[in-house]
């Protein structure tokens, strides 16, 4: 029988490039197996640093050739803007041209039907004002999946999303003051937990100061003033290429990132109940940005690491865990079978 969702057309993907050209073969071929109609390659110049300009051409040639019915725009700057200000030119060149668009990296890989699925929620919620963007990408890897196949939440990740003209008209690059007391009051009322606040307030401050070149910093600060949500996937559908040595951000990859699973996408929605914000996923997303674990998101990876074979890298988490919650019975017993667990082993 016919899968009806693999006939709709596909919204405009833009694909950001610079110098890693493995990463961009593995990310172009996924947007070939989806074969969107329009695509955007953006690309950076060259740093300047040894061996820039080379790695830069080899990566354009990797998609040099686009072998399927398509219009293609080749957006390749001839001198360095660094990644924030490429992100944001790029994007505002997509939206010239067309009302919703798809945004991978070169580090960001879509698994098989993320694409389509991307593409699937930008139809169909174009109309609701207050979901901003759409993400392949869940953090926490997989949450809640067994009663639905996405929910909504504050917090989005740029790997591998997608969103509207409509949400992106009037963005700047520009980072606000952070000190600024009205903003203050307005975000707020959106995070009223204080050290969610903070930590959001030092990533605007981070990007002001030019110590972190991050769009999606200020991606996700307009989306939290506007009181706006991101539709995120029950299960993960990107792999993050760009974790570890190379990366522009995350240089180190933790033992968290570095479990982390991908899945094709379902074909299938299951809706949640409403169109609330999932707190419990936010909140469990904020402490893994943080670092801040409650006893419970400790639970949750280390549990994960011993039931694929981790069970070191899950004691060294419990370790910290259990000096911060020592009465916690959940991370006692996790503690045993991880130490049965590697009993087992030797």
């Amino acid at each position: 029988m016919d899968n009806p969702a693999a006939s709709r057309p596909l919204a405009a993907v833009a694909l950001f490039l610079h110098e890693r050209a493995a990463a961009t073969r593995a990310v172009f071929a996924a947007i070939r197996a989806a074969q969107p109609s329009c695509l955007f390659l953006i690309a950076d110049g060259p740093t300047g640093r040894p061996g820039s300009e080379e790695r830069a051409a080899a990566a354009r040639a990797e998609v040099a050739i686009v072998d399927w019915p398509c219009r293609v725009e080749r957006l390749y700057a001839e001198t360095n803007l660094g990644c924030r200000m490429r992100q944001f030119t790029g994007i505002e060149a997509v939206f010239s041209a067309v009302d919703a668009a798809i945004f991978l990296e070169d580090d960001c890989l879509p698994q098989p039907g993320a694409i389509r699925w991307m593409s699937r929620m930008l139809v169909r919620w174009r109309d609701e004002a207050r979901i901003m963007m759409v993400t392949a990408a869940n953090p926490l890897e997989e949450w809640r999946a067994d009663d639905r196949t996405w929910h909504l939440a504050r917090y989005g990740t740029a790997w591998g999303w997608g969103t509207w003209r409509r949400d992106w008209a009037g963005f700047t690059a520009v980072a606000p003051d952070p000190a600024d007391a009205a903003m203050r009051t307005q975000l707020a009322a959106i995070l009223p937990e204080p050290s969610q606040r903070t930590r959001h307030l030092a990533g605007l401050a981070a990007v002001a100061d030019g110590s972190w070149d991050a769009l999606d910093v200020l991606w996700e600060h307009r989306r939290l003033l506007r009181d706006g949500l991101a539709i995120v996937p029950a299960r993960n559908m990107i792999d993050n290429l760009g974790l570890g040595a190379g990366a522009t951000h995350t240089g180190r990859a933790t033992p968290i990132e570095r479990l982390r699973r991908a899945w094709p996408a379902s074909d299938i929605d299951r809706d949640p109940a409403d169109l609330a914000p999932d707190d419990a996923f936010d909140r469990l997303v904020w402490e893994l940005r943080s670092g801040r674990h409650s006893a419970g998101s400790l639970a949750m990876w280390a549990g994960r690491m011993i039931a694929r074979g981790r069970a070191v890298q899950a004691m060294a988490l419990l370790h910290g865990g259990r000096r911060q919650f020592p009465d916690d019975p959940a991370l006692t017993d996790l503690a045993g079978r991880a130490v049965a667990a590697l009993g087992r082993r030797s």
